[in-house]
C-alpha cells in the first residue's frame, strides 16, 4: 500500500513539474520583444475602439502582435504573452467596425466579427488601404531601441 502511494506522489510530482516547466511555449522560449505605444488619428482626431495589427515581412522570423485604441486612440502592443513587438520590420493593418448607422461597434472579446459582417450588424469603416493585409501602405519598422513610439495619422479617403 506504501509503494502505491509512493508512486502516485512520484508521478504526480513530475507532473508538476512538466506544468510547471510548460513544453517550450511559455513567456521564457518567447523571443524578446520592445515596447511600443503610438497613437492612431483619422482626419486629425482619436480613433477609439480600432485594432492595430503588426505583421512581420518575415513571419518564419516573428509573430504578430497587436493592440487596441483607447478614447485618446492610444494603443500599446502586445505579442504572444509579452508586451511590445519583436524588432524587425511589419506590415500594419488598422481595423475600425462601424454600425450601419455610422457608430462606432465597440467589439468585446471572444465577439466573431466575421459573422456580426455576415449578418450586416458591423461593416469595416477603414479604406481597405489601412484595414487590408494585402493593400495596407502602412508600414513599421521596430528597433531594438526601449520604449519605442509609433503613431498614424490616417485620412478618410
Amino acid at each position: 500500500m506504501n509503494s502505491r502511494l509512493s508512486i502516485d506522489a512520484t508521478v504526480a510530482a513530475v507532473l508538476a513539474i512538466f506544468a510547471l516547466a510548460g513544453c517550450g511555449n511559455g513567456a521564457a522560449d518567447a523571443p524578446k520583444t520592445v515596447p511600443v505605444t503610438g497613437t492612431v488619428t483619422l482626419a486629425g482626431a482619436p480613433l477609439a475602439n480600432a485594432t492595430i495589427q503588426f505583421t512581420p515581412t518575415d513571419a518564419t522570423k516573428m509573430n504578430p502582435c497587436s493592440g487596441i485604441t483607447n478614447a485618446q486612440g492610444k494603443y500599446e502592443l502586445v505579442q504572444s504573452v509579452n508586451k511590445g513587438a519583436v524588432p524587425g520590420p511589419y506590415k500594419v493593418t488598422i481595423e475600425y467596425y462601424a454600425k450601419p448607422d455610422g457608430t462606432a461597434a465597440v467589439l468585446e472579446d471572444g465577439i466573431d466579427i466575421e459573422q456580426l459582417k455576415k449578418q450586416g450588424l458591423v461593416q469595416q469603416a477603414l479604406p481597405a488601404k489601412y484595414s487590408d493585409l494585402e493593400q495596407t501602405e502602412l508600414k513599421a519598422d521596430v528597433s531594438d531601441k526601449r520604449d519605442q513610439k509609433i503613431d498614424f495619422s490616417l485620412t478618410k479617403e
